[in-house]
């Protein structure tokens, strides 16, 4: 690597090098403490500089990793604050009203439209304070109800009605379904 090449490098690491990390390439480089690791990284000797690029570039890629992780095994995945408002029907026939949050997911079942009409929210207005939501996506007739609509506007939630995070739900509410 021409030194060029080493000092852009460095350009690029110097503001992620956290705390550890001199550690880690000190033992990179054959068990040398880390200030020895971190004077041959200021000197620009192409091996510690390589070493911290690894270091960085490998943290970041694991932190990442984990996160994606821990998307999957959280029941939902969706970012605090936001909510997803979904109506199916049950196997029964009955109607299955799901609000999925990022603290849990909620279903309530009713057995005919007008109940649900009355009912519903009632339900969603509980959820929506307890679960501290700011954002609810919502894309069925639930999210045009007017006693829904002043719940939503009286706890100032914004409401989305098309939204990325809104296909996480969709097989939650497969589950749901079964399971009703």
């Amino acid at each position: 690597m021409k030194r060029q090449e080493i000092l852009a490098v460095k350009a690029q690491l110097n503001s992620k090098i956290v705390k550890g990390d001199y550690i880690v390439l000190g033992k990179m480089l054959g068990g040398i403490d880390s200030n020895a690791a971190r004077m041959r990284y200021n000197r620009e000797k192409e091996d510690a500089v390589t070493g911290m690029k690894e270091i960085v570039e490998n943290r970041e890629a694991l932190i990442e990793s984990f996160k994606s992780k821990q998307l999957v095994r959280t029941i939902n995945g969706l970012p605090e604050g936001f909510a997803v408002l979904d109506l199916i029907v049950a196997k029964s026939g009955r109607l299955l009203v799901v609000l999925i949050t990022n603290q849990k997911n909620h279903h309530t079942v009713y057995d005919s439209l007008e109940d649900m009409d009355a009912e519903a929210f009632l339900f969603i207005k509980d959820i929506l304070k307890a679960d501290k939501v700011k954002y609810l996506i919502t894309d069925c007739s639930l999210g045009y109800l007017p006693n829904v609509l002043e719940i939503i506007k009286e706890y100032n939630v914004e409401q989305f009605y098309n939204h990325p995070f809104a296909h996480r739900a969709e097989a939650i509410l497969q589950i749901l379904s079964k399971k009703n």
